[in-house]
């Protein structure tokens, strides 16, 4: 199988907080597509004279929403 993938995707972030952790939590959001590719081929099992035609079409879409503290002086 050939091992080759395409994804896009999209980020945003925003920094948010208050009191001692102003502009020090930021919440990402991300949104991507992968597209891994169709792969056809002919599986041989020799030992018991079988052949079995396989294919393979793989995608996936993802979205994932996270929280993230900063340290440091938060700039």
């Amino acid at each position: 199988m050939d091992p080759l993938s395409t994804t896009w995707g999209l980020g945003l972030e925003k920094r948010t907080g208050s009191g001692e952790y102003l502009d020090r939590i930021v919440l990402r959001f991300e949104a991507r597509y992968s597209d891994y590719g169709d792969e056809s081929w002919v599986a041989d099992f020799p030992d018991v004279r079988v052949t079995e035609p396989s294919t393979v079409e793989a995608d996936g879409i993802g979205v994932t929403v996270s929280m993230v503290r900063l340290f440091g002086r938060g700039e």
